[in-house]
This record gives structure tokens, sequence and C-alpha cells, in this order.
């Protein structure tokens, strides 16, 4: 077995801050590198001013009993809330309603704030890029090789006896390229773009409904972030674009794809008077994984890097969870 003592991170999502969070009572030196300065990944939310909005995940579900146990832990903790929006498909100003009995929760008061919660527990570095690992020799008794870590200002982290990537796996293939084993396997994964687009609104448009997913649009999803629960300011409509769309317009600049996305949502809206506020566009470089690998998470044994995200199990909240904690209890089980 390897001698696990230190762990470093790549990646402050759901699945990074899983995986930390189950290792910290095992693991004597588990550090978490972020390059943002906060954690959330895709769980993300943005405040410009009196608008709010949720730019990632929308919501998420749970199709298994372990979630749905942190779920109930996480909803007493008043960290997350059921969302009971109206959810309708939308074509052509037509709306017609969705009762599909799915228990639908967000972050309260925002989507981030499970993962931000977590990472308090653990030690993040915030603003941190990593861009290369370096492999180097290991010192003392019994210690093998070992992982440095560098980052975009150049500086070295480490060393660390292993290394997780939880990132998306184009990332992942880059960082761990020392493995060839796992980056054919990370090539097959096909994670898709899609744009957003925040639309705000000074005086409310009651629309009678609260989210959509749409027909013959390239929105595909609508929602109104101001009807979810622990929301404040004004209201603000996130339009999801389809992954098609935005993989040929992903060079696009923004404040295009604003106007095309506000025509397209009083199109679908059936309404063409309403005109946003305020507005804002941003690419999710890596937004879906089309065909997850539903294997949990990735390890090269003799290396001691691994990967895991909502990419190695399936692409929603939960699986992201699963992949972080399936990635912990295998670091854990190596370390024995």
């Amino acid at each position: 077995m390897s001698n696990i003592n230190s762990v470093a991170i790549i990646g402050a999502g759901m699945a990074g801050i899983t995986c930390a969070s189950k290792l910290l009572m095992d693991i004597p030196e588990v550090v978490v590198f972020e390059q943002y300065a906060k954690a959330g990944g895709r769980m993300a939310s943005v405040q410009f001013g009196d608008y709010q909005c949720d730019v990632g995940t929308q919501y998420f579900t749970a199709g298994t009993e372990a979630f749905r146990d942190h779920l109930q832990a996480w909803e007493d903790d008043w960290l997350i809330d059921r969302w009971n929006g109206w959810l309708v498909e939308l074509q052509d100003g037509q709306a017609m309603s969705r009762d599909d009995e799915v228990v639908r929760y967000v972050g309260r008061p925002d989507m981030g704030a499970v993962v931000q919660h977590l990472a308090q527990l653990c030690d993040v570095r915030y603003n941190t890029g990593i861009t290369e690992l370096i492999r180097t020799k290991g010192t003392g008794l019994g210690k093998s090789n070992q992982w440095q870590l560098r980052d975009d200002q150049g500086e070295l982290h480490g060393p660390f006896d292993a290394v997780i990537s939880a990132v998306p796996a184009p990332v992942a293939k880059r960082l761990l390229a020392a493995s060839p084993r796992m980056s054919v396997v990370m090539s097959a994964v096909n994670m898709q773009p899609s744009w957003i687009v925040m639309l705000g609104f000074d005086e409310p448009l009651n629309m009678g409904f609260d989210a959509a997913n749409t027909v013959g649009s390239h929105i595909t999803w609508l929602a109104n972030n101001a009807s979810k629960p622990g929301r404040e300011g004004q209201e603000v409509w996130l339009l999801q674009v389809g992954n098609e769309w935005s993989d040929e317009h992903a060079d696009m600049q923004p404040e295009q794809v604003m106007q095309i996305m506000t025509e397209e949502f009083n199109k679908v809206t059936g309404n063409s008077i309403h005109q946003p506020s305020f507005s804002q566009a941003h690419l999710w470089q890596h937004s879906l994984a089309v065909n997850p690998l539903a294997q949990g998470h990735l390890f090269h044994e003799r290396l001691n890097l691994g990967a895991c995200g909502d990419w190695c199990q399936f692409a929603r909240v939960e699986g992201a969870f699963i992949s972080g904690v399936s990635m912990a209890e295998r670091l854990l089980a190596e370390s024995e």
C-alpha cells in the first residue's frame, strides 16, 4: 500500500470539496487549490449590485439514499431549501404546465452555499490556479516520489504524496499527463460548452411561471432566479443556451450573445416589449459531460494521481458528490 500522508486537490467544486472534507480526519495534510476567489465550481452565483443570479447549476435532485441523507442534514442547517417553482414547457409564448413531482433543491442564499460551508472546514488556497505537476524525489524514511504543484504565478507548492484533480476532464487531462493510461480515458469524455445569459429587470415581468424548458429555441432553459427561496434583489432571468449553438458560437463576443438571446427570450416568451435594465453573458467552456464514465473516479496507484468530478460519475450535482466520496474512499484505502 502507498504511504499517503499529504494530498493536494485541484478544484474547489462539489467533487473536490467533498473529497477533501472526507479526508480531513485521516490524512494529516489536505490542501485544496482553487483558481477563483471562492468555492463552488459550476454551483456558482454572482452579484452585480442589486442583481443576483445562479449562473451554473440551477437546482439539484437526489436519486440515492446516501445523498438524500446529506440533503436532509443540509436542509436542517438551512444551507439548502426546496424550490417549488412553477415549471412549464414553453413554445412560441405558449406555456404547458409540467407536474413531474420531482423534488428540486437549491442552495441558500445562493447555489454554492453547501460547498462554501464545507470549504470552511478545509485548507483552501484561493486565487491559485495550478498549471503544472512536477515529480520530485521523496525524502525521509520510506518516502516514495512526491509531487510539487506550480501555480499560474510560478510559485511551487508541496511536496505532496498524492494529487487529485477535481476539474473538468479536458483540464484534468493536461494536468495529469504523467499518466497516459488516465489520459486515454479522459480523452473519451465529451464535455460541451454552454453560453448563459442573465437579464435583470427593474420591475417584475409577471410571466405566470418561474422556469421553463423550451421547444424550438436556442434557449433550452430559462428561470426567474428571484423565485428561488432566500434570493434577494431585483428580478433576474437566467437563460441557458443549447450546447450545439454554444459550440458553434463559442468565439462570439458576449455583447453579441446578449443581444441575440434577449431577442430570443422575447420571442420564446411571446413578449416583444421586455428590455432588460441589466444583462451579462458568460461561456461555460466545459458545461456538460455528454458521456460521463459512471465509474466514480480515476486513480493511478503507482503515481498516486487521481481524478474525480461529475464527468466521472454522472452529470449532476449528485454525481459530483458521489465521485468525491468515491475518490476519498480510494485514497483512504491506499493509505492503510
